[in-house]
């Protein structure tokens, strides 16, 4: 839906039926549709507070600059389908050219609207999370295709370029609300996201991008992905935890560096057994990431929202669905989870 034009809190999406539901990932992609559907049905302590941009933002602004017109006429060159290197190059000129572009004067002022009345000031930075129509979904996945990057209102206020950031000294460059537009947008055509889609069978002129606008994290004691069941083995309903120290990835982990794996079993909703499958890298052998505390109050979150989140396809014979899912523990101690997704099993 190329239409909608309204910026719209996590809780206050209408998400109350799968066909509102639909309508809102043809809207605000998959990501920013499965984060307010649960969110709406969990612990408020768990979430943390943002908004949706919509695809039509995107859709204005590749059309506006041209950008959709050249990529249709790469699409239908044989040489540009046919030779990788060629294609890795045009992507990664159009990427760059996204990211120079300017973003509508009307759009920036909304966003930041939106941003004083969710956070109350100018001075808070936040993530700007990619939410395509080509992500998060039970058939086709698309974890870590696609780019984040912090977003501070003051810098886009402040009338110069000059860094550091003014929400956060550490970051020498400013973080504008157009940087984060343009960066989230132009990452729909890195090459690996425009592999994986053509492998899928995604047609091009079908994918569009919405923003998801949340609370940015910072000082994180981990970070965290967590399965309801085990992937790795068939039938298997122990609870897959991968968690890794501090601000480190999990789901694009650095080469050589790996999580700590964990095992949960539940019964009632409690976790009643814990297998250590292996630690962390960034750990010495024996300590571990998450305590076994941490892990009990994980599991029994995750089976609460296993209870509450609702599934609008049903498996293939044979297959079942798990929870995907992305958590941090923050400094505070708090787990807050940032992101949900159907896997198919």
């Amino acid at each position: 839906d190329r239409t909608w034009t309204a910026l719209v809190p996590l809780l206050d999406l209408e998400t109350d039926t799968p066909e509102a539901r639909r309508a809102a990932v043809g809207r605000f992609g998959s990501k920013g549709t499965n984060l307010a559907t649960l969110y709406q049905r969990i612990d408020p302590a768990l979430q943390l507070e943002g908004f949706l941009i919509p695809v039509h933002y995107y859709d204005a602004f590749v059309t506006e600059h041209g950008f959709q017109a050249t990529l249709d006429g790469w699409f239908e060159d044989p040489v540009f389908l046919s030779d990788g290197a060629l294609r890795r190059e045009r992507l990664d000129g159009l990427r760059a050219s996204m990211e120079d572009a300017a973003c509508d004067p009307s759009l920036v002022a909304a966003i930041g609207e939106q941003i004083v009345e969710i956070w109350g000031g100018e001075d808070t930075m936040v993530r700007f999370r990619s939410s395509s129509n080509a992500e998060d979904a039970l058939t086709f996945n698309g974890a870590g295709l696609y780019d984040s990057t912090s977003v501070c209102l003051a810098d886009t206020l402040d009338g110069d370029a000059d860094g550091p950031s003014a929400c956060d000294g550490d970051k020498g460059k400013e973080r504008t609300i157009c940087r984060g537009l343009t960066r989230v947008w132009a990452s729909l055509w890195s090459m690996k996201a425009v592999e994986e889609r053509a492998w899928y069978g995604i047609g091009h002129a079908d994918v569009v991008m919405g923003v998801l606008v949340n609370t940015r994290t910072k000082g994180e004691l981990a970070n965290v992905v967590a399965f309801t069941g085990n992937p790795l083995i068939d039938g298997d309903p122990r609870y897959l935890v991968n968690a890794q120290l501090g601000e480190l990835d999990v789901v694009a982990a650095v080469p050589g560096v790996w999580p700590e794996l964990d095992l949960l079993t539940l019964a009632e909703g409690s976790v009643i057994g814990i297998e250590r499958v292996k630690g962390s890298t960034e750990l010495p052998e024996g300590q571990w990431v998450l305590s076994a505390v941490r892990l009990e109050t994980l599991g029994a979150a995750l089976a609460a929202i296993e209870d509450v989140y609702p599934l609008d396809e049903a498996p293939p014979p044979g297959g079942r669905i798990l929870l995907d899912t992305e958590w941090k523990l923050r400094g505070d101690g708090q787990l807050i989870i940032k992101q949900v997704r159907p896997f198919l099993d």
